[in-house]
């Protein structure tokens, strides 16, 4: 049974009868003045939310193939899932036939479970959220389906789109410094990454451990290839004997409690939760050498048991209004002029390091690689 689709520009069919009354009325009205009509706000938001008229039909057709097929649900495995919290329940808020299922997985436990799924043939799993490493295992694998969202921006970075359609980069996570306020003033915070191993912080800061993958060890690969810095940099950094913490989190808590005075490379959505919570940290983004962002990796799940809703999401995810919701989770959107995380520069105004193109990700490995066995991984 096909199910009558919900518009998105609800109030264009009432519209059209005000229209036809007012029609009625002039025909009746002889003092020859003539009414304006306003376009229908809700016609007007959607078109503003999602990217234009033409995206809007886009976006209502896929919303009709999902409840044609009687898909009603949508499954994200994330790291990111509970801060991604506003971003679904937006995405809900204007396809409520859709309930989305945030799951907060990431790293061996991640793959440990797409590998079962896959195994048994019985898949929980529409969309996965990455980072580069896996997002391009699951692309070059088959676990992520061919789809590129209508959304896609034309101009996107090498560095944030599968060039065989199976991934893109919906998010990217400033990396830089977090410090603690009562302890380091705005001037003494490490401006650049050469301050940043400065011997002044010895004993006295904090990261998420690079001698495994994560965002650090992604930083300081992306750096190296980059050519700015080199392995004795590193060295460098190495020699501050950092407080090594297992994620990110507790390395910027680790500074909002005092342990350390500052920690990074870390990611911005940490700082910025911590400031949420009143802590009295501040953050330094963007540095003035290059810069990098640990971008956020979505693709199709192959064999997703929702793929349509699967795709309307990833399709979303690239409009204006899912960029704002980002905005509040310390992300930045691919999206071009996308509004940026609260306190932080445009995108456009960012010098951004020469990162590993998707396509070369295997590149990426040995110098992930590298800085493991530098801290000891």
């Amino acid at each position: 049974m096909t199910m009558k689709v919900q518009r998105l520009t609800r109030g264009i069919r009432a519209s059209a009868l005000a229209a036809m009354l007012m029609l009625a009325a002039a025909a009746c009205d002889t003092s020859g003045t003539t009414t304006d009509t306003a376009e229908p706000a809700d016609g007007a938001d959607a078109a503003e939310a999602l990217g234009g008229t033409e995206r809007v039909e886009q976006f209502e057709e896929l919303y009709q193939a999902v409840q044609d097929a009687g898909e009603t649900e949508l499954v994200v495995y994330s790291a990111h899932a509970e801060e991604s919290k506003g971003v679904y329940d937006q995405f809900m808020k204007r396809f409520p036939e859709i309930t989305v299922t945030g799951v907060a997985v990431t790293g061996p436990s991640l793959r440990e479970r797409i590998e079962a799924e896959f195994g048994s043939g019985q898949h929980v799993a529409d969309v996965v959220a990455t980072g580069i490493t896996s997002a391009g295992l699951y692309a070059a694998g088959g676990e992520f389906e061919e789809y590129v969202p209508f959304t896609m921006p034309e101009d996107i970075n090498p560095a944030y789109f599968d060039p065989g359609g199976r991934a893109f980069a919906a998010g990217l996570s400033p990396m830089g410094v977090i410090y603690n306020k009562d302890r380091v003033s705005d001037d003494e915070a490490p401006a650049s990454w050469d301050e940043l191993v400065d011997t002044r912080w010895k004993g006295d800061i904090a990261v998420q451990n690079p001698g495994v993958a994560s965002g650090a060890n992604g930083t300081f690969a992306q750096l190296l290839h980059d050519g700015t810095y080199d392995e004795e940099w590193i060295k460098q950094y190495v020699a501050l004997e950092p407080r090594i913490e297992s994620t990110g989190p507790a390395a910027a808590t680790d500074v909002a409690n005092g342990i350390v005075s500052i920690a990074g490379p870390i990611q911005f959505s940490y700082a910025q939760g911590l400031m949420n919570q009143g802590a009295n940290v501040g953050y330094v983004f963007p540095l003035e050498d290059k810069n990098y962002f640990v971008g956020n990796y979505m693709g199709l799940v192959s064999g997703a048991p929702h793929p349509n809703a699967a795709k309307l999401f990833l399709s979303w995810i690239l409009t204006p209004e899912a960029a704002a919701e980002q905005s509040k989770t310390g992300f930045y959107s691919p999206v071009e002029g996308a509004e940026p995380p609260p306190g932080l520069v445009p995108l456009s105004e960012i010098e951004v390091l020469d990162g590993v193109a998707f396509s070369e990700y295997q590149d990426y490995s040995p110098l992930t690689k590298q800085v493991m066995a530098l801290f000891g991984g």
